[in-house]
């Protein structure tokens, strides 16, 4: 490119070299749209509020088993399954399985509460794993 006396460029090698940015910056998002995977994580449609249980005798009974069927059955995933912590009342409790795990695999982590026999609500952490 040519500077003049004051060492500005003129109007065509601004273009030119505004074009040159831009056909770079194209080709890029190009290749960037065309290698992107298209897929939708199914753990993400999951309800949090859904995910209850409570402690009867230090044992987790889950209250999200009708949900969780309803839920794989109705989106058409192969199987789903559910592991629960509830962290100093009772190590990991599960899995709860619905279906099979044949297939892609998307996990989920969800803070959730539980309520005990004495009426308190105690926090909880679900991880979930919905296979399609």
């Amino acid at each position: 490119m040519r500077l003049d006396r004051k060492g500005d460029m003129g109007f065509m090698e601004a273009m030119v070299a505004f074009m040159a940015v831009t056909i770079v910056l194209t080709g890029y998002m190009g290749v960037l749209a065309t290698t992107t995977v298209d897929s939708s994580d199914p753990a993400g449609m999951l309800d949090p509020d859904r995910f209850t249980g409570s402690l009867e005798d230090g044992v987790f009974v889950p209250g999200f088993m009708e949900y969780l069927e309803g839920f794989v059955w109705s989106n058409g995933y192969e199987g789903a399954s559910v592991v629960v912590t509830v962290p100093g009342f009772c190590e990991e409790s599960g899995p709860y399985l619905v279906g099979t795990l044949d297939g892609s695999l998307f996990g989920r982590t969800i803070a959730g509460v539980v309520s005990d026999g004495y009426g308190r609500t105690v926090p909880a952490v679900y991880e979930v794993v919905v296979c399609v």
